[in-house]
């Protein structure tokens, strides 16, 4: 059957966790969520026509959205068959809803089954309808209202979108900011409305980071309330933190220091609360081997002893954390090099900072040269009190190819729509959200972004391959970025260098951790 799911973005995790469900019988899609403008909402609608089903996963949310209520009126309207599915528990459903059956997932996938029947029930009346020739009545027997045709003006739009951030309604401010940015509004209106629009995005992926937390969390603290089942609850939480290192409201972690085994004291960095979402630990343990580089006279050693990398590169709303501590002014964070190099030419913050092309809170900082990853590193580890860097060059490797010798983080063939890359007949001109490709390009070990987007500096020198922070020689820079227009550049194995003060605007960096 083919289905549409409509859901609140905060609810995106748990979406992607369902869809993938219904994946393996049915043809799925969902909104992502990444585009704006008019083909944005003309898209949609083509999905609902194309649709026979339609998947509502109800929260409060998704039950206060204008993306889902005009999706749900569209769906009704046209007679598709209407699929609820609670996924929190606390929500109202609608009273155009009440009379249908619904799947409760608002404590787990195990009624997973009773969307399941339902689905294949009405996949099965569907095709008696087209075999005998009668037009199948719709599930629904109420149709709302049906929405006005003419959208609100830009500027009345801004004054709506701003209510809803007001209300902490991030979800429906998206929606009305891009509506009103379809209309094109004045520069001056137009100017706001991005504002506005990255204040609403990074709202919601702090408050899709929080949901996801707090559902995963929820279970694991049944567990270590328990005295019978402490231990496996502790176990649970040591994987849970590695995804989550700074959610902890009923500070689990004490609850565990007592516990053998648990193991909660080497997590990594649980005062990486700093930053703000998205942010996670990808644990690689160590391996054994030779990892070989486009350079036939360059061959890495595996990694042989475990460590973590960041699950994303570092944010411009992360960096922003390393200013604010006035990191451009304490020489201790610096390297020698580096501070001579601040100092001649007066940086007080990256390159490109305040270009509003670059200044989405979730877009790799870039234009920031190594010197500057290595101070935020240095800053990062007194503030944490662990040992973070950049990652060598062969942690990188590792982390972005795995044991199979891949060419790709994502396999062995080269796909231009797995990373942000301009390879033809793609065509980018700035850098994405470090989660826009997540799910899509991520490595063996569920690194993202490690193709595409920005190059990557690395700890090690180019040309000596020390891994170290002193020197002022060229460093390793890998991964490719969104300018690339070859695909050889995003090969996991592919060598890039240039001098640590150069910063340019397709630089950034991800950080390690041993």
């Amino acid at each position: 059957m083919k289905l549409f799911v409509s859901y609140a973005r905060v609810d995106k995790p748990l979406c992607k966790q369902i869809v993938d469900k219904l994946e393996d019988v049915h043809e799925v899609w969902y909104d992502k969520r990444l585009h704006a403008g008019q083909a944005w909402w003309e898209k949609i609608e083509e999905r609902l026509a194309w649709c026979e089903g339609f998947v509502y996963l109800l929260s409060p949310e998704s039950v206060a959205s204008e993306y889902c209520q005009r999706e749900y009126r569209i769906a009704s309207e046209a007679g598709k068959y209407i699929f609820p599915v609670l996924i929190q528990a606390r929500t109202e459903i609608p009273e155009s809803l009440q009379h249908l059956h619904y799947a409760n997932l608002s404590e787990g996938m195990e009624d997973i089954l009773t969307l399941m029947n339902a689905l294949t029930s009405a996949e099965r009346t569907e095709r008696e309808a087209k075999t005998t020739k009668v037009t199948p009545k719709p599930v629904t027997t109420r149709k709302p209202p049906t929405p006005p045709t003419e959208p609100p003006s830009s500027t009345q739009a801004l004054a709506q979108a701003a209510d809803a951030l007001e209300l902490q309604q991030y979800d429906n401010a998206v929606f009305l900011i891009k509506q009103a940015l379809a209309q094109k509004p004045t520069e001056r209106i137009g100017r706001m409305l991005q504002g506005m629009l990255t204040d609403a995005e990074t709202a919601l992926e702090q408050q899709t980071y929080l949901r996801e937390a707090e559902r995963e969390y929820a279970p694991i603290r049944e567990l270590i309330t328990r005295d019978a089942t402490r231990g496996l609850g502790c176990a649970e939480f040591v994987e849970f933190q590695r995804d989550f290192p700074d959610y902890d409201p009923d500070d689990l972690a004490k609850r565990c220091q007592s516990v053998k085994g648990s193991n909660t004291s080497t997590q990594p960095d649980r005062s990486i609360q700093l930053f703000p979402a998205p942010f996670g630990w990808v644990e690689i343990a160590g391996g054994e081997g030779k990892m070989k580089t486009d350079e036939s006279a360059v061959v890495l050693d595996v990694p042989t002893q475990r460590y973590w990398i960041a699950k994303y590169p570092v944010t411009k709303g992360q960096f922003a954390k390393f200013i604010e501590a006035d990191g451009y002014k304490q020489r201790q964070w610096w390297t020698e090099a580096g501070w001579k190099q601040r100092e001649k030419e007066q940086w007080a913050q990256p390159r490109y900072w305040t270009d509003g092309k670059w200044n989405g809170a979730t877009q790799p900082v870039v234009g920031v040269s190594w010197y500057e990853a290595i101070a935020f590193c240095q800053w990062l580890s007194e503030a944490s009190g662990k040992k973070i860097t950049l990652p060598s060059e062969a942690q990188w490797q590792y982390a972005a190819q795995g044991t199979d010798g891949r060419a790709y983080p994502w396999g062995k063939e080269w796909d231009g729509g797995r990373c942000n890359n301009s390879v033809s007949p793609h065509k980018n001109t700035v850098t994405t959200p470090v989660t826009a490709y997540e799910g899509k390009g991520d490595s063996p070990f569920g690194v993202v972004d490690m193709a595409g987007n920005v190059w990557e500096w690395c700890l090690t020198d180019y040309n000596n391959r020390r891994d170290d922070i002193n020197g002022s020689s060229s460093r390793v820079l890998r991964g490719g970025s969104w300018v690339i227009n070859i695909s050889d550049g995003f090969r996991c194995d592919f060598r890039y260098r240039y001098d640590p003060y150069d910063r340019n605007y397709d630089w950034g960096f991800r950080l390690a951790l041993s």
